[in-house]
């Protein structure tokens, strides 16, 4: 039968000082490691939502807005996740709220996507002309 017990006799190396009795840091690199993907897909958002702000001025805040606000989010619900685990009702107001926040963070989404936005202006080119 192989040993549970990991190298360093069952101490994490992140487990260090007394915070390590708060949050039992291998659970919540693991945990914040699995959300990955969408950290990555966040990151971007923001990027490209920075990157195209002089074009879209409207679009680019929503479209920051729900990026933040699910990248401080995920990391915020993910810490109390670990601190509240123990606590007995914590499973209901914490799908409720993650929902809810979620539920914002989507519909600025949404909104960019689909708020009308003026035309941009057309460019006049030399040479360029209708035929």
């Amino acid at each position: 039968m192989r040993s549970t017990v990991p190298l360093g006799g069952g101490r994490s190396p992140l487990a260090f000082g007394p915070i390590a009795t708060w949050f039992p840091m291998d659970d919540l690199l693991r945990d914040l490691m699995k959300l990955t993907p969408m950290f990555v897909v966040w990151t971007v958002g923001l990027l490209l939502a920075l990157n195209r702000w002089r074009c879209h001025p409207r679009v680019s805040a929503l479209v920051a807005a729900s990026c933040t606000l699910s990248i401080v989010t995920t990391v915020a619900f993910t810490l109390a996740a670990h601190r509240l685990s123990e606590v007995a009702q914590f499973g209901l107001v914490f799908g409720l709220a993650w929902t809810g926040v979620s539920a914002v963070a989507t519909g600025l989404l949404l909104w960019a996507a689909l708020v009308r936005t003026a035309p941009a202006p057309a460019s006049r080119t030399p040479g360029a002309g209708s035929h």
